[in-house]
């Protein structure tokens, strides 16, 4: 009878056992190690996306103080494409945009620009400025007048908002008395075979007149 209890008390080990035995440990092991590897890269992501919020607020906070440094935004007009000097502004040659002033020179234009015609040329996305922008007739801005001079023997070829200079050479009787010179810069308004329009600041006009009336005016092209 203690024979048998004695014998029931040993289980006899299984093949099994010990491979189960050899292999348990590494599994717990290697997930261990995984579930590490995932809590640091959830915590890299999480460094990181607090780190992209802290810039994202600091780079908004520096665009509002530059803004506010600024000073007010307020409504000008923007081209919407290239426009030669000349042009005639048309609804569908602008825009409306609010924009500090103080990014732009003085003089912005805020108003509808509608049948204002352009001095010299604009870019697209250019601010349109007031000084660029004839009100008055043929496009005349507030200092100009409009002067009629005859076509010179040669001249270059001109159209409607052309930057040119006007030379003057004093040749009374026919004799040459000295070399040309510079008397102004003007704007082409008006050109025919007869006769050519010019604006010219409004202090040289009479200068223009009187050097007709001793010799002859040239006009040379300019870029602008």
């Amino acid at each position: 009878m203690s024979g048998s209890r004695t014998k029931s008390l040993y289980r006899p080990q299984t093949q099994h056992e010990p491979s189960q035995r050899l292999t348990s440990w590494p599994m717990v092991h290697l997930l261990q190690r995984i579930r590490c590897g995932v809590d640091r890269r959830r915590l890299l992501a999480l460094g990181l996306a607090g780190l992209v919020a802290v810039l994202t607020n600091q780079i908004v906070a520096n665009a509002d103080a530059t803004t506010r440094s600024l000073g007010s935004s307020e409504r000008v007009v923007i081209a919407t494409r290239d426009l030669p000097s000349g042009h005639r502004l048309e609804s569908g040659d602008y825009t409306f945009s609010t924009r500090p002033l103080a990014m732009f020179p003085d003089g912005v234009w805020q108003g509808n620009p509608d049948g204002l015609i352009l001095t010299e040329s604009v870019l697209a996305n250019e601010v349109l400025i007031a000084s660029r922008l004839g009100a008055g007739p043929f496009g005349l801005l507030s200092d100009e007048l409009a002067v009629t001079i005859p076509p010179p023997l040669a001249p270059p070829p001109l159209e409607v908002g052309h930057q040119v200079l006007l030379v003057t050479v004093a040749a009374p009787n026919g004799a040459f008395v000295r070399p040309a010179t510079t008397l102004s810069t003007g704007r082409v308004l008006v050109v025919s075979p007869e006769a050519i329009t010019l604006a010219v600041p409004a202090q040289v006009a009479n200068s223009v007149i009187n050097a007709l009336a001793v010799g002859s005016i040239d006009l040379v092209l300019t870029p602008g």
